[in-house]
């Protein structure tokens, strides 16, 4: 998984250079991101991929918008598998999963700063 930072003069960019409206969707993905990703893990449990890939594919917009490209395409390659394969889509589940946590702790270490 890709380390690098993420990109918040782009993200800034991404809500028309208004910076206290990022930051407010800042605070907003730091709710939903941990949300989204026990709802994918439920949704696999119960073999809901359908349900599990429309996840995914919303966490790839959302990681879209700060520049975690990387991450965006695992969730893209994860929606991708549950139609495949469950088992590779639990293997790429974990995957996301420690890049959203790795998100979650840039974005709340730019919030403190802001």
């Amino acid at each position: 998984m890709d380390d690098r930072p993420l990109d918040f003069d782009a993200c800034t960019s991404y809500f028309g250079g208004d910076h206290a409206v990022m930051l407010a969707a800042l605070e907003q993905m730091l709710d939903i991101l941990p949300k989204d990703c026990l709802s994918m893990q439920r949704d696999i449990d119960e073999g809901q991929y359908h349900s599990a890939a429309i996840v995914a594919h919303r966490l790839a917009g959302t990681l879209d918008m700060v520049g975690a490209t990387a991450l965006s395409n695992e969730c893209r390659l994860l929606s991708r598998h549950l139609d495949t394969s469950e088992i590779v889509a639990r293997r790429t589940l974990v995957q996301v999963e420690a890049g959203i946590m790795k998100v979650m702790a840039q974005i709340h270490s730019y919030l403190h700063r802001h």
